[in-house]
Protein backbone atom coordinates (compact mmCIF):
# COMPACT_ATOMS: atom_id res chain seq x y z
CA UNK A 1 0.00 0.00 0.00
CA UNK A 2 2.56 2.71 0.57
CA UNK A 3 4.85 1.54 -2.47
CA UNK A 4 1.01 1.99 -4.33
CA UNK A 5 0.72 5.38 -3.10
CA UNK A 6 4.12 7.00 -3.47
CA UNK A 7 3.85 5.57 -7.31
CA UNK A 8 0.97 6.98 -7.69
CA UNK A 9 2.19 10.52 -6.20
CA UNK A 10 4.63 10.32 -9.39
CA UNK A 11 2.28 10.83 -11.77
CA UNK A 12 1.19 14.30 -12.58
CA UNK A 13 -2.77 15.05 -13.75
CA UNK A 14 -2.39 18.38 -14.49
CA UNK A 15 -0.04 17.08 -17.46
CA UNK A 16 -2.10 14.23 -19.18
CA UNK A 17 -4.21 14.68 -22.19
CA UNK A 18 -8.08 14.07 -21.58
CA UNK A 19 -8.28 10.76 -22.70
CA UNK A 20 -5.23 9.62 -20.52
CA UNK A 21 -6.32 11.53 -17.64
CA UNK A 22 -9.62 9.50 -17.94
CA UNK A 23 -7.97 6.37 -18.02
CA UNK A 24 -5.70 7.22 -15.03
CA UNK A 25 -8.91 8.39 -12.82
CA UNK A 26 -10.41 4.55 -13.87
CA UNK A 27 -6.94 3.03 -12.64
CA UNK A 28 -6.96 4.97 -9.55
CA UNK A 29 -10.30 4.40 -8.68
CA UNK A 30 -9.71 0.24 -8.75
CA UNK A 31 -6.36 1.11 -6.83
CA UNK A 32 -8.41 2.81 -3.77
CA UNK A 33 -11.35 0.06 -3.88
CA UNK A 34 -8.82 -2.70 -3.56
CA UNK A 35 -7.09 -1.39 -1.09
CA UNK A 36 -10.21 -0.27 0.84
CA UNK A 37 -11.37 -3.60 0.58
CA UNK A 38 -7.74 -5.00 2.45
CA UNK A 39 -8.73 -1.93 5.00
CA UNK A 40 -11.90 -3.79 5.73
CA UNK A 41 -10.75 -7.35 6.03
CA UNK A 42 -7.80 -7.25 7.14
CA UNK A 43 -6.94 -3.92 8.99
CA UNK A 44 -10.05 -3.04 10.79
CA UNK A 45 -9.53 -6.42 12.98
CA UNK A 46 -6.10 -4.91 14.78
CA UNK A 47 -8.35 -3.29 16.72
CA UNK A 48 -9.52 -6.44 18.46
CA UNK A 49 -6.15 -6.78 20.00
CA UNK A 50 -6.52 -3.14 21.58
CA UNK A 51 -9.61 -4.43 23.29
CA UNK A 52 -8.59 -7.83 24.23
CA UNK A 53 -5.71 -6.27 26.40
CA UNK A 54 -8.20 -3.62 27.70
CA UNK A 55 -10.30 -6.39 28.83
CA UNK A 56 -7.66 -8.46 30.62
CA UNK A 57 -6.32 -5.16 31.73
CA UNK A 58 -9.23 -4.20 33.22
CA UNK A 59 -10.29 -7.58 34.39
CA UNK A 60 -6.83 -7.73 36.58
CA UNK A 61 -6.39 -4.59 37.51
CA UNK A 62 -10.45 -2.92 38.45
CA UNK A 63 -8.93 0.35 37.66
CA UNK A 64 -11.28 3.61 38.15
CA UNK A 65 -10.70 4.76 34.82
CA UNK A 66 -11.70 1.93 32.42
CA UNK A 67 -9.17 3.19 29.62
CA UNK A 68 -6.34 3.36 31.98
CA UNK A 69 -5.17 0.28 29.77
CA UNK A 70 -4.38 2.97 26.93
CA UNK A 71 -1.73 4.54 28.73
CA UNK A 72 0.48 1.45 28.41
CA UNK A 73 0.14 1.85 24.55
CA UNK A 74 1.01 5.53 24.45
CA UNK A 75 4.91 6.39 22.81
CA UNK A 76 3.91 3.31 20.10
CA UNK A 77 6.08 6.18 16.90
CA UNK A 78 2.78 6.42 15.00
CA UNK A 79 3.33 8.20 11.77
CA UNK A 80 0.79 10.94 12.74
CA UNK A 81 2.78 11.58 15.77
CA UNK A 82 6.08 11.79 13.68
CA UNK A 83 4.71 14.42 11.57
CA UNK A 84 3.39 15.99 14.84
CA UNK A 85 6.43 16.21 15.94
CA UNK A 86 7.94 17.38 13.10
CA UNK A 87 5.51 20.33 13.34
CA UNK A 88 6.40 21.16 16.16
CA UNK A 89 9.99 21.49 16.03
CA UNK A 90 9.20 23.88 12.99
CA UNK A 91 7.48 25.93 15.46
CA UNK A 92 9.37 25.96 18.22
CA UNK A 93 12.13 27.47 15.73
CA UNK A 94 9.55 30.23 14.57
CA UNK A 95 8.39 30.61 18.35
CA UNK A 96 12.27 31.19 19.15
CA UNK A 97 13.31 33.52 16.53
CA UNK A 98 11.47 36.48 16.11
CA UNK A 99 13.49 37.19 12.56
CA UNK A 100 12.31 34.06 11.21
CA UNK A 101 8.89 34.25 12.31
CA UNK A 102 8.39 37.85 10.33
CA UNK A 103 9.87 36.91 7.27
CA UNK A 104 7.54 34.02 7.22
CA UNK A 105 4.56 36.27 8.51
CA UNK A 106 5.70 38.81 5.25
CA UNK A 107 6.31 36.10 3.14
CA UNK A 108 10.03 37.13 2.70
CA UNK A 109 10.37 33.63 1.74
CA UNK A 110 14.19 34.39 0.23
CA UNK A 111 15.28 35.11 3.21
CA UNK A 112 13.90 32.43 5.52
CA UNK A 113 17.18 30.75 7.87
CA UNK A 114 18.75 27.91 5.87
CA UNK A 115 18.25 25.17 8.63
CA UNK A 116 14.47 26.03 8.91
CA UNK A 117 13.94 25.69 4.63
CA UNK A 118 15.62 22.34 4.91
CA UNK A 119 13.79 20.92 7.48
CA UNK A 120 10.68 22.11 5.40
CA UNK A 121 11.78 20.82 2.89
CA UNK A 122 12.44 17.46 4.10
CA UNK A 123 9.06 18.07 6.03
CA UNK A 124 7.00 18.56 2.96
CA UNK A 125 8.83 15.80 0.94
CA UNK A 126 7.75 13.32 3.54
CA UNK A 127 4.69 14.24 5.04
CA UNK A 128 3.09 16.40 2.64
CA UNK A 129 0.47 14.64 0.99
CA UNK A 130 -0.26 13.06 4.56
CA UNK A 131 -1.35 16.39 5.52
CA UNK A 132 -5.02 16.05 3.56
CA UNK A 133 -7.86 13.51 3.96
CA UNK A 134 -9.64 12.32 0.81
CA UNK A 135 -11.18 15.60 1.17
CA UNK A 136 -8.53 16.45 -1.67
CA UNK A 137 -6.99 19.76 -0.29
CA UNK A 138 -3.36 20.76 -1.35
CA UNK A 139 -1.20 21.12 1.26
CA UNK A 140 1.08 23.41 -0.29
CA UNK A 141 4.44 25.07 1.24
CA UNK A 142 2.12 28.52 2.19
CA UNK A 143 -0.45 26.24 3.28
CA UNK A 144 2.05 24.51 5.58
CA UNK A 145 3.70 28.13 6.83
CA UNK A 146 0.56 29.57 7.80
CA UNK A 147 0.18 26.20 10.14
CA UNK A 148 3.10 26.36 11.48
CA UNK A 149 2.75 30.15 12.24
CA UNK A 150 -0.53 29.80 14.49
CA UNK A 151 0.87 27.13 15.99
CA UNK A 152 4.00 28.95 16.83
CA UNK A 153 1.79 31.57 18.55
CA UNK A 154 1.39 29.73 21.51
CA UNK A 155 3.96 26.91 23.39
CA UNK A 156 2.54 23.52 22.86
CA UNK A 157 -0.09 22.41 25.94
CA UNK A 158 0.88 18.68 25.11
CA UNK A 159 0.12 16.78 28.90
CA UNK A 160 1.13 13.07 27.80
CA UNK A 161 1.04 10.41 30.19
CA UNK A 162 4.71 10.53 32.09
CA UNK A 163 6.75 7.01 30.97
CA UNK A 164 7.32 6.33 34.77
CA UNK A 165 3.43 6.00 35.75
CA UNK A 166 2.61 4.09 32.64
CA UNK A 167 5.99 1.48 33.57
CA UNK A 168 4.62 1.97 37.13
CA UNK A 169 1.26 0.63 35.49
CA UNK A 170 2.57 -2.24 33.44
CA UNK A 171 4.54 -3.36 36.24
CA UNK A 172 1.03 -3.43 38.32
CA UNK A 173 -0.63 -5.24 35.75
CA UNK A 174 2.09 -7.72 35.36
CA UNK A 175 2.58 -8.84 38.73
CA UNK A 176 -1.21 -10.27 38.38
CA UNK A 177 0.32 -13.13 36.37
CA UNK A 178 2.76 -15.67 37.16
CA UNK A 179 4.37 -18.63 35.21
CA UNK A 180 2.62 -19.11 31.84
CA UNK A 181 0.23 -17.21 32.24
CA UNK A 182 2.76 -14.09 32.79
CA UNK A 183 4.34 -14.84 29.63
CA UNK A 184 0.77 -14.36 28.01
CA UNK A 185 0.15 -11.56 29.17
CA UNK A 186 3.87 -10.19 27.97
CA UNK A 187 3.11 -11.05 24.50
CA UNK A 188 -0.21 -9.93 24.75
CA UNK A 189 1.16 -6.43 25.62
CA UNK A 190 3.22 -6.99 22.89
CA UNK A 191 0.16 -7.79 20.06
CA UNK A 192 -1.62 -4.53 21.76
CA UNK A 193 1.30 -2.14 21.32
CA UNK A 194 1.85 -3.51 17.50
CA UNK A 195 -2.50 -3.66 17.27
CA UNK A 196 -2.45 -0.08 18.83
CA UNK A 197 0.48 1.68 15.90
CA UNK A 198 -0.96 -0.05 12.98
CA UNK A 199 -4.16 0.32 13.32
CA UNK A 200 -3.37 4.38 13.13
CA UNK A 201 -0.47 3.86 11.12
CA UNK A 202 -2.73 1.88 8.21
CA UNK A 203 -5.12 4.50 7.88
CA UNK A 204 -2.48 7.14 6.71
CA UNK A 205 -1.38 5.08 4.13
CA UNK A 206 -4.93 4.54 2.74
CA UNK A 207 -5.83 8.28 2.89
CA UNK A 208 -2.49 8.45 0.77
CA UNK A 209 -3.85 6.57 -1.98
CA UNK A 210 -7.68 8.84 -1.71
CA UNK A 211 -5.96 11.50 -2.04
CA UNK A 212 -4.38 11.01 -5.45
CA UNK A 213 -7.73 9.61 -6.49
CA UNK A 214 -8.78 13.05 -5.33
CA UNK A 215 -6.35 14.90 -7.17
CA UNK A 216 -6.99 13.18 -10.47
CA UNK A 217 -10.60 14.15 -9.78
CA UNK A 218 -10.05 16.86 -8.89
CA UNK A 219 -8.27 18.20 -12.22
CA UNK A 220 -11.20 16.50 -14.25
CA UNK A 221 -13.33 18.52 -12.66
CA UNK A 222 -11.35 21.98 -13.30
CA UNK A 223 -11.37 21.06 -17.04
CA UNK A 224 -14.51 19.87 -17.57
CA UNK A 225 -16.12 22.39 -15.33
CA UNK A 226 -18.45 19.98 -13.04
CA UNK A 227 -19.13 21.76 -10.08
CA UNK A 228 -16.98 21.30 -6.82
CA UNK A 229 -19.81 21.60 -4.46
CA UNK A 230 -21.32 18.42 -5.21
CA UNK A 231 -21.48 15.96 -2.24
CA UNK A 232 -20.56 12.79 -4.45
CA UNK A 233 -19.72 12.05 -7.86
CA UNK A 234 -18.98 8.27 -9.33
CA UNK A 235 -15.31 8.34 -11.08
CA UNK A 236 -16.96 6.41 -14.21
CA UNK A 237 -19.28 9.49 -15.07
CA UNK A 238 -16.19 11.53 -14.57
CA UNK A 239 -13.88 9.82 -16.74
CA UNK A 240 -16.89 9.41 -19.39
CA UNK A 241 -17.35 13.29 -19.32
CA UNK A 242 -13.40 13.53 -20.41
CA UNK A 243 -13.93 11.46 -23.31
CA UNK A 244 -17.58 12.94 -24.10
CA UNK A 245 -18.28 16.74 -23.56
CA UNK A 246 -21.50 16.38 -24.54
CA UNK A 247 -22.05 14.08 -21.79
CA UNK A 248 -24.33 15.94 -19.60
CA UNK A 249 -23.06 13.54 -15.96
CA UNK A 250 -25.38 12.15 -13.26
CA UNK A 251 -24.51 14.43 -10.11
CA UNK A 252 -24.97 13.73 -6.55
CA UNK A 253 -26.21 16.90 -4.89
CA UNK A 254 -26.24 17.03 -0.76
CA UNK A 255 -30.07 17.06 0.25
CA UNK A 256 -30.99 20.68 1.84
CA UNK A 257 -31.99 21.10 5.30
CA UNK A 258 -35.44 21.52 6.03
CA UNK A 259 -36.76 24.32 7.84
CA UNK A 260 -37.68 22.09 11.15
CA UNK A 261 -34.01 21.55 10.88
CA UNK A 262 -33.09 24.92 10.47
CA UNK A 263 -35.46 25.50 13.63
CA UNK A 264 -33.78 22.67 15.41
CA UNK A 265 -31.28 24.39 18.32
CA UNK A 266 -29.94 21.98 20.91
CA UNK A 267 -27.89 22.95 24.42
CA UNK A 268 -26.61 19.98 25.54
CA UNK A 269 -25.09 17.00 23.36
CA UNK A 270 -24.28 13.46 24.93
CA UNK A 271 -22.07 10.63 23.74
CA UNK A 272 -19.20 8.78 25.05
CA UNK A 273 -16.27 9.84 27.27
CA UNK A 274 -12.79 9.35 25.42
CA UNK A 275 -10.22 11.41 26.97
CA UNK A 276 -11.05 13.03 30.59
CA UNK A 277 -10.82 16.71 31.14
CA UNK A 278 -12.77 19.93 30.49
CA UNK A 279 -12.18 22.44 27.94
CA UNK A 280 -13.85 25.45 26.70
CA UNK A 281 -13.59 27.36 23.28
CA UNK A 282 -15.28 28.66 20.27
CA UNK A 283 -16.48 25.55 17.93
CA UNK A 284 -14.68 24.86 14.55
CA UNK A 285 -16.43 22.61 12.67
CA UNK A 286 -14.78 20.52 10.07
CA UNK A 287 -16.89 19.92 7.16
CA UNK A 288 -14.08 19.73 4.38
CA UNK A 289 -10.18 19.46 4.13
CA UNK A 290 -9.74 22.62 3.42
CA UNK A 291 -11.45 23.39 7.10
CA UNK A 292 -8.38 22.13 8.75
CA UNK A 293 -6.51 24.86 7.71
CA UNK A 294 -8.58 27.52 9.17
CA UNK A 295 -8.40 26.18 12.87
CA UNK A 296 -7.27 28.29 15.08
CA UNK A 297 -5.48 27.67 18.90
CA UNK A 298 -7.83 27.08 21.75
CA UNK A 299 -10.76 25.94 19.46
CA UNK A 300 -12.79 22.86 20.04
CA UNK A 301 -12.79 20.53 16.94
CA UNK A 302 -15.96 19.51 16.20
CA UNK A 303 -16.40 16.92 12.94
CA UNK A 304 -17.65 13.60 11.44
CA UNK A 305 -14.72 11.55 13.07
CA UNK A 306 -10.86 12.64 13.38
CA UNK A 307 -8.73 10.66 10.71
CA UNK A 308 -5.23 10.26 11.04
CA UNK A 309 -4.59 12.65 8.02
CA UNK A 310 -6.23 14.96 10.10
CA UNK A 311 -4.33 14.38 13.51
CA UNK A 312 -1.63 17.88 12.14
CA UNK A 313 -4.36 20.28 14.17
CA UNK A 314 -4.93 18.73 17.17
CA UNK A 315 -2.46 20.29 18.91
CA UNK A 316 -4.36 23.70 18.04
CA UNK A 317 -7.80 21.66 19.59
CA UNK A 318 -9.05 22.73 23.13
CA UNK A 319 -11.17 19.91 22.92
CA UNK A 320 -12.16 17.26 20.31
CA UNK A 321 -16.08 16.19 19.79
CA UNK A 322 -16.49 13.46 17.12
CA UNK A 323 -19.86 11.87 15.78
CA UNK A 324 -18.53 8.81 15.08
CA UNK A 325 -17.15 6.09 17.04
CA UNK A 326 -16.31 5.02 20.51
CA UNK A 327 -12.76 4.95 22.55
CA UNK A 328 -10.75 3.25 20.10
CA UNK A 329 -11.25 5.23 16.96
CA UNK A 330 -8.10 7.27 16.32
CA UNK A 331 -9.50 10.76 17.45
CA UNK A 332 -9.76 9.48 20.79
CA UNK A 333 -6.14 7.72 20.97
CA UNK A 334 -4.75 10.88 19.96
CA UNK A 335 -6.76 12.87 21.63
CA UNK A 336 -5.50 10.37 25.02
CA UNK A 337 -1.80 11.23 23.90
CA UNK A 338 -2.19 14.93 23.82
CA UNK A 339 -4.25 14.84 27.16
CA UNK A 340 -6.86 16.85 25.07
CA UNK A 341 -10.81 16.37 26.62
CA UNK A 342 -12.52 14.27 23.87
CA UNK A 343 -16.09 12.87 23.12
CA UNK A 344 -17.23 10.64 20.74
CA UNK A 345 -20.38 9.24 19.04
CA UNK A 346 -22.03 12.71 19.66
CA UNK A 347 -25.29 12.06 17.12
CA UNK A 348 -25.75 14.85 14.59
CA UNK A 349 -22.49 16.77 16.09
CA UNK A 350 -21.82 18.45 12.83
CA UNK A 351 -25.34 19.81 12.14
CA UNK A 352 -26.28 20.77 15.99
CA UNK A 353 -22.73 22.46 16.54
CA UNK A 354 -22.02 25.76 14.01
CA UNK A 355 -18.94 27.20 13.50
CA UNK A 356 -18.08 30.28 16.14
CA UNK A 357 -20.65 28.48 18.99
CA UNK A 358 -18.92 28.48 22.31
CA UNK A 359 -19.11 24.85 23.99
CA UNK A 360 -18.00 23.09 27.07
CA UNK A 361 -16.50 19.85 26.50
CA UNK A 362 -16.24 17.17 29.14
CA UNK A 363 -14.11 14.46 28.68
CA UNK A 364 -15.50 12.79 32.23
CA UNK A 365 -19.06 12.63 31.38
CA UNK A 366 -19.37 12.95 27.42
CA UNK A 367 -21.70 15.82 27.56
CA UNK A 368 -21.18 18.60 25.49
CA UNK A 369 -22.54 21.96 26.03
CA UNK A 370 -23.48 25.03 23.62
CA UNK A 371 -22.97 27.94 26.16
CA UNK A 372 -23.70 30.56 23.51
CA UNK A 373 -24.65 30.65 19.42
CA UNK A 374 -22.28 32.03 17.19
CA UNK A 375 -23.72 35.76 16.10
Amino acid sequence: MIEEGKSLSTVDPSRLSDSELAKEIERRSKINKKWVDIYWKDFIPFAHGVRLFGQVYNDAVRPTDPYEFTDLLTGTKMLSLQRNKLLEEMSRMIREDRTLSKNLTKQHYKHIDERFEKKLKSFTEKFGSYLCSAGGCRAERETIIKLLLELASKAPTRKKVKETSAQKKEQLFLSRFEGEQKQYTIELLDLARASYRLRDDDNIHLGNIQTQLVAAVNEARRRTKIELEVEEIDTEEIARVLRDKTYVPKISKKPSESSQDLELSARQLTGQPASPGIANGKARVISKSSDLFEMRKGEVLVCDAIDPNMTFVVPLSSGIVERRGGMLIHGAIIAREYGIPCVTGVSDATRLIHRGDQVVVDGYLGIVTITSKAS
